[in-house]
């Protein structure tokens, strides 16, 4: 049987979901809950969900599993509230914003028997799989450079003065949590907790953090985080080796990876991407749900992502109300 999968927001993200579960049969979309009863309408007869909520009690007992897509700041109590009725939950990235977040999120996960994960599009990609096999290539590692820069589509309404909920830090929004968190993603899953974090942020003029730079330290490897809501990067991600390098491109929707043998061609590795890569968290999900595997590596990566995210807010000067 399918298992009922319930929504939680309504933004853009919630639509790229709804799309991705419909190409992933181990799902059927169940319920949708909204504070809004006309908005939430409007968004279900645009996904084909077949029933609206605004009880969150009456729509936790409509589904098997949920997916939270909330601002970042309400993630945490919506997470835990539906593993502790039950349900297992994918909540979009940050799943976090702090590491004392995550602890209680993952304690009520280990307390329920249910499956906590984060909607970490790049690490459920099949290209991860292959950067991780092309690494031992590049002989010793000496350096990466994680880019993940993109021009937010709200910010020329924040430019015409109109400050949307991705440029209002009240909601504990900032480039490091919305767009650097890929980057700091994909450094924690390949190297772990870093020793180290220094951090230097440019702000606008409510406070928001609009791009960044951080620095990882580990032993023999420096490791730059670069990121922006308010710049698009025309350079991908490298990592560099003794023997070669590797670049990727855009890390929430990857289109190419290329190995650069030192002293030899460039070749681009056979690698198809996917039209809508939210498929490949959704069958994460549903992999985990069907072997019952609560306390699952992707926990791990998670705790380390929301650890370097924390630190780079305290280096930086990131503060939210």
């Amino acid at each position: 049987m399918a298992i009922r999968l319930g929504i939680v927001g309504t933004g853009k993200i919630s639509a790229q979901l709804c799309d991705a579960s419909k190409a992933t049969p181990e799902f059927t979309l169940a319920a949708l809950l909204s504070r809004d009863v006309d908005r939430g309408a409007a968004f279900a007869a645009e996904n084909g969900i077949p029933a609206v909520y605004t009880d969150e009690s009456a729509f936790l007992a409509a589904v098997d599993a949920v997916y939270i897509a909330t601002p970042n700041r309400f993630h945490a109590g919506g997470a835990i509230r539906a593993l502790r009725a039950g349900k297992h939950v994918l909540c979009e990235k940050p799943i976090a914003t702090s590491r004392a977040e995550f602890a209680e999120m993952e304690a009520a996960a280990k307390e329920s028997g249910r499956i906590l994960l984060e909607g970490m599009r790049p690490l459920h990609d099949p290209i991860f799989a292959l950067l991780r096999e092309y690494l031992p290539r590049l002989g010793k590692l000496r350096q990466a450079n994680i880019v993940y820069c993109q021009y937010s589509s709200r910010y020329d309404a924040y430019r015409r003065g109109e400050v949307l909920r991705a440029f209002d830090p009240s909601y504990k929004n900032a480039a490091i949590m919305d767009i650097g968190i890929y980057a700091a993603a994909v450094a924690a899953a390949l190297f772990g907790a870093p020793q180290a974090v220094a951090a230097h942020s440019v702000f606008l003029p409510n406070g928001f953090e609009g791009c960044g730079e951080a620095l990882l330290s580990y032993p023999d490897l420096p490791v730059t985080l670069s990121y922006s809501k308010v710049t698009e990067a025309v350079l991908p991600s490298v990592f560099y080796g003794e023997d070669g390098a590797l670049t990727v491109d855009k890390l929430s929707a990857p289109r190419e990876i290329v190995y650069y043998p030192r002293g030899g061609m460039p070749e681009r590795l056979p690698y198809t991407p996917a039209e809508n890569n939210m498929v490949h968290e959704l069958s994460t999900f549903a992999a985990l749900i069907a072997a019952g595997e609560v306390e699952h590596p992707y926990l791990t990566v998670s705790r380390d992502t929301v650890g370097i995210a924390e630190d780079v807010c305290a280096a930086a000067g990131i503060e939210f109300e």
